[in-house]
């Protein structure tokens, strides 16, 4: 893959390959810290809508990892492990994963607004549109323990 491609794809004062890499080790962390919490819910149906939010989250992954080799023709490899990740107390960490999933949904929006590239927009919105709906889930997830 030529280098002008990835230099001409853009997310507005970021280089598309490296923003691209720092979303996929977030989400992917995300799935971790879902799937983590899963094993700490105090119902079946919690832990249920968690390890659906872990799998949403890995799909990003997925989908950011498609859109890698996409740009740059090379494989991304996650190199970063997990095992040193602290779950707190169950309804506080839904209650910061709720406000992380509000920020990443802004943040993919606003680097949609920011693209060049119509595939990376589409992608971006989407996601975000589903980072709404898991900051929906884990408010009703919190409703129901309070």
């Amino acid at each position: 893959m030529s280098e002008s491609v990835i230099e001409n794809t853009q997310v507005k004062g970021f280089r598309a390959d490296e923003k691209l890499t720092e979303l996929i080790e977030k989400e992917q962390r995300n799935a971790f810290f879902y799937y983590m919490l899963a094993k700490k819910a105090p119902t079946p149906q919690s832990s249920k809508t968690l390890l659906l939010l872990a799998a949403e989250e890995s799909n990003h992954a997925q989908g950011l990892l498609a859109s890698y080799y996409l740009i740059t023709g090379l494989k991304y490899i996650m190199n970063k492990k997990y095992n040193d990740m602290h779950i707190p107390f169950f309804q506080p960490a839904l209650r910061a994963m709720f406000h992380n999933e509000l920020k990443d949904a802004s943040d993919y929006v606003s680097l949609a607004n920011l693209s060049n590239d119509a595939s990376l927009k589409e992608l971006f919105l989407r996601f975000a549109d589903e980072e709404k709906q898991h900051a929906a889930w884990l408010r009703e997830l919190l409703s129901g323990l309070m």
